[in-house]
Formats: structure tokens, sequence, C-alpha cells
């Protein structure tokens, strides 16, 4: 019995029915084949598996993109076209995306560490001088 969550076609072989879907995930140099499963959040959670960088990542902060041959263009992936264009995937591009709010939090964080060191700075300058 076939999972209907996973694709068959399009594979290099002379048959593509005697393979089973997958395409080749590309993070930070290294290439990893990946089984072309329908449902996008379980490829997700496969390729945060199979690169340890990703582990600790929020799948909502990782992006792919992959060339679509029919489009002649590479484009973003998500999650309402994933289960189509999955049949046209040969190499998958994963990028760590930050959102907005995330870097303005990060900006925000970094502000207050610098303050607080400002301020710690001047009180030892100043309490050595009443010394």
């Amino acid at each position: 019995m076939l999972d209907s969550n996973n694709v068959f076609g399009d594979g290099h072989g002379k048959n593509n029915s005697d393979y089973g879907s997958f395409f080749v995930a590309e993070y930070g140099g290294k290439r990893v084949g990946v089984r072309g499963n329908r449902d996008y959040n379980v490829a997700i959670e496969s390729i945060r598996k199979l690169f340890p960088a990703l582990s600790n990542v929020a799948s909502s902060q990782i992006n792919l993109s992959a060339f679509i041959p029919r489009l002649d263009c590479e484009i973003e992936l998500h999650e309402e076209i994933w289960d189509q264009a999955l049949l046209e995937i040969k190499i998958v591009k994963v990028a760590v995306v930050r959102k907005d709010s995330e870097v303005g939090a990060m900006g925000i964080a970094f502000g207050i560490l610098f303050w607080i060191w400002f301020v710690v700075f001047l009180w030892k300058r100043f309490s050595k001088g009443q010394d």
C-alpha cells in the first residue's frame, strides 16, 4: 500500500515510477536528500532534523525556495503551493529569516544592555573620584 503523502515521479532514472520522490535540501554549503512529503510542515521538520544548525530555529523562521522549470524562475515555497510544486522541485534552498518583530526585539534588548553597561561604567568612574 502506498503512502498518499509521498509523491512518486520526477526521478532521474528512465522509469520514474520506480523511484520515490525526493529533493535535495541545501543549507550552509551542505546538500542532503529529503523524502518528498506532500505535507509542508513534515518537510520542514525533516529539514530541521537533517541540518543540526536548524534544530533550535523555529519552523516559522525557515524559508524554502526552489527553481521551477515551468516558470523559468526561482520562487519562495510556502504551505499553500508546496504539494503542487513538489513534483517540479529538484533542489530546495533553505534560509533562516528573522521577522521584523524579532529583529526589533533583539535591537531593544541590545539597547537595554548598552544602557546598563553605560550606567555601570559612569557609576564606577564617578565613584572612584569620590574616594
